[in-house]
């Protein structure tokens, strides 16, 4: 580490943030100093100290599951410019530098070297409403899930195990229809309940996506239709070298958000003639499925972006 060929800027300073459960490794770029910080609310202040001092022009943190959602917030607070990126793409670009091995403190100094490089945008987190109706969304998620597995095992089930399979099914229905019930609550008190209602003036949108949408993507109504697609995950990438041109693809994106695009995609073709009307169109063309499912789920962000952006309904002769 020390002995990097790494090559930082000398005007600016910039950061990176490994996470980990119990600690945050931290890489200044100007000293080339590698720091260790617990990862507590002591830890995070050090750090907000230290950051305050170093005026960086950026910081950078992966994504980690949750470890480094606190950090995040008390930086976010401090007014200081954080960014949250993806691992994977961190990964690879630590790998384009040479670095194929992995260490906290070599990822901490990826990070940095991938916030001057790069410079991604600085994160805007959501607040505590949106963070709330986000937990309560992938909870119902959750319990979905395993209520469809319970189902699923019942036929198969031995005679001995069918009974507490039944209980165990019917108190989870019970559970869906509290968490159903708190979910309408809450959010027909919140500032979210607006925007929603735009969505589901799209024929074919149900109040469950119109939720999901709001919740998991806050940046709706406030950013780009190009930036809204990259969030979403279904911005294409072109794939070019010379003369030869390959397809373009999708990736990257909010996985929970695009599922439930995808879903609801499927639904609009089904129910929404102008939608399905852009569908055979594109499948007339030629376009495989899954290409033309995912341009109908860019078109339907993307619409979903505009209605809240201008705050006016669904018009079909704007689709």
């Amino acid at each position: 580490m020390k002995n990097s060929n790494v090559e930082f800027s000398e005007k600016e300073v910039f950061v990176g943030i490994d996470v980990a459960k119990d600690s945050l490794a931290v890489f200044v770029s100007r000293d080339k100093k590698d720091l260790e910080f617990e990862n507590t609310g002591i830890g995070h202040q050090e750090i907000v100290k230290l950051c305050k001092r170093l005026d960086p022009t950026r910081i950078c943190m992966e994504a980690t599951g949750g470890y480094e959602t606190k950090l995040m917030h008390v930086l976010f607070e401090a007014g200081l410019p954080a960014s949250m990126v993806n691992p994977k793409q961190v990964r690879d670009f630590a790998k384009g530098h040479g670095f194929l091995y992995k260490t906290d403190r070599i990822d901490a100094e990826m990070l940095a070297l991938f916030a001057q490089q790069i410079r991604p945008r600085i994160s805007v987190l959501p607040t505590n409403e949106v963070r709330i109706m986000s937990a309560l969304s992938r909870r119902r998620d959750q319990i979905i899930k395993m209520l469809t597995a319970e189902k699923n095992r019942l036929p198969l089930a031995h005679k001995e195990v069918r009974r507490e399979l039944r209980d165990h099914i019917s108190n989870l229905e019970s559970r869906l229809l509290k968490i159903d019930e708190k979910i309408e609550a809450a959010f027909q008190n919140s500032s979210l309940w607006n925007n929603a209602q735009l969505i589901e003036t799209v024929p074919g949108l149900a109040g469950v996506t119109s939720f999901t949408f709001v919740t998991e993507m806050p940046e709706l109504g406030h950013a780009s239709n190009r930036t809204i697609s990259a969030l979403a995950g279904v911005a294409p990438f072109t794939q070019r070298s010379g003369k030869w041109k390959g397809k373009e693809r999708i990736q990257g994106g909010r996985e929970h958000l695009r599922g439930k695009l995808f879903m609801a995609a499927f639904n609009v073709v089904q129910h929404n003639p102008h939608f399905r009307q852009m569908f055979e169109r594109l499948t007339a063309r030629g376009k495989p499925y899954k290409v033309a499912m995912v341009a109908i789920m860019r078109k339907l962000i993307c619409l979903c972006n505009s209605l809240i952006k201008h705050q006016k309904p669904w018009n079909p002769a704007l689709t």
